[in-house]
């Protein structure tokens, strides 16, 4: 199946970019998205239940740990990930000789999940999206991604646990479907001199 739908310009675009640019290069940005922009990306869905062997440790972000991920991440970051703690978001962090090399979010449905403010996936109660997920670039290759994520899905074996991946990031798609993920969604938005075009396929019916 699938759907397609057309927005006129959004006055959020601008406000929608990092707060740590400066005024200069949020203008060009606001521009460069405004004349074009062209985003594709999957929803992928947990089907199975799978093992995943890594030599990292897994353990719930917490205000005592979060800081770890300092190592990987700016205090900016740190800060927001503090945000998420505060609004009752479950955090994972995965380590590997005491060092933190991973961090991933989970928020619980009922939610409203927006993606470059024209897409919308609207989490039911019994659903969970994972998000803000990255590994240090130099601990990368090891499994440390499908293993949090295998985690993540035993700690909510009972909801629909759902993730957002770019298309052009082989080796996230690649770690996610490890990990016991399905494509449910392909999702392609087009934004043509403010005007924004969103396409959205359903990959599995039963999803």
């Amino acid at each position: 199946m699938m759907k397609e739908y057309q927005s006129a310009p959004s006055q959020t675009l601008l406000s929608g970019l990092g707060k740590g640019l400066s005024a200069s290069r949020k203008l060009f940005c606001y521009i460069k998205s405004f004349i074009y922009t062209e985003v594709e990306f999957f929803i992928y869905k947990n089907i199975n239940e799978v093992e995943i062997k890594s030599p990292a440790i897994v353990r719930k972000a917490n205000k005592g740990n979060v800081n770890d991920a300092i190592t990987f991440n700016s205090k900016a970051i740190i800060k927001t990930f503090n945000k998420f703690l505060d609004s009752g978001e479950k955090g994972y962090l995965a380590y590997l000789d005491s060092e933190c090399v991973h961090r991933s979010w989970v928020k619980r449905g009922p939610h409203e999940v927006r993606f470059m403010h024209d897409y919308v996936l609207s989490l039911q109660e019994n659903d969970v999206y994972v998000h803000h997920c990255a590994t240090a670039e130099r601990f990368r290759g090891m499994n440390i991604y499908p293993l949090v994520l295998m985690n993540i899905c035993k700690d909510h074996h009972e909801k629909n646990v759902y993730i957002l991946v770019l298309k052009r990031k082989y080796y996230a798609n690649r770690g996610v479907e490890k990990a016991g993920f399905k494509k449910a969604r392909h999702v392609i938005i087009k934004r043509i001199l403010g005007f924004t075009r969103v396409k959205e396929t359903m990959l599995s019916h039963e999803l």
